[in-house]
């Protein structure tokens, strides 16, 4: 029964899309996660186009450290030296995803403002947290 649950929302969601009109779009009815941003056709396209490549190069990299032969290893199995190098390697990729996200960050910044891209890189928490103390 969760099969077909799933089916159906996997066909029906971007059939959503294509009913939306207008000159802006809710992004979030296109791709989960994306509810709290509100761009226009323009800025849509231009968001997406940067925003999947940006994904593609976070895959590239964490694929990287799941290939790693280290990961393999239980961690009691793992020598001083290999836990070290394991653990580097996780840095190593954080690093390289976090200033993949400047980057693009950067990029996104020419064509949409702060504004709206804060709704996606600050924690909602803490945005709501800010809205309560000035009320």
């Amino acid at each position: 029964m969760k099969l077909y649950i799933i089916i159906l929302v996997v066909i029906f969601t971007p059939l959503s899309s294509f009913s939306q009109k207008g000159k802006t779009n809710k992004i979030g009815q296109k791709k989960p996660g994306f509810d709290s941003l509100t761009l226009t056709d323009k800025e849509s396209s231009f968001f997406f186009s940067l925003f999947n490549e940006y994904k593609e190069k976070v895959q590239e990299n964490e694929n990287k450290l799941r290939d790693n032969p280290l990961k393999e290893k239980l961690l009691p199995q793992l020598t001083e030296r290999e836990a070290d190098e394991l653990i580097q390697a996780e840095l190593d990729c954080k690093l390289i995803n976090s200033e993949l996200m400047s980057e693009y960050f950067k990029k996104m910044r020419k064509k949409i403002p702060a504004k709206k891209l804060a709704t996606l890189l600050l924690p909602k928490d803490k945005m709501k947290a800010k809205k309560k103390k000035k009320k």
